[in-house]
């Protein structure tokens, strides 16, 4: 994985990343041999802050901003799968 970017398998991680963070979601990558995604954000000068924070349980966001952050990654990660499929099915 290229160095300018930070990736987590984490969807509570991705969606405050997407929250708290300048950081960008740049795609989403489904591993091909389980059901684990890959949340692929561009490195900015807070990432690391925010994972050390998440992690460490003192991160303080809002709760419905929150919550609107996952819904965000989760639509991401549904529209990197679906398209899969569609491409798997076009195969066939």
């Amino acid at each position: 994985m290229n160095q300018n970017y930070y990736t987590t398998s984490s969807l509570a991680l991705a969606a405050a990343i997407h929250l708290a963070s300048s950081s960008k979601l740049q795609t989403v990558e489904k591993s091909p041999d389980s059901r684990k995604a890959l949340f692929i954000f561009n490195l900015t000068p807070d990432l690391e802050n925010i994972v050390q924070r998440f992690w460490g349980q003192s991160l303080l966001l809002d709760a419905f901003s929150y919550f609107e952050a996952t819904k965000y990654v989760k639509a991401r990660l549904y529209e990197t799968r679906e398209s899969e499929v569609r491409k798997e099915n076009s195969r066939t």
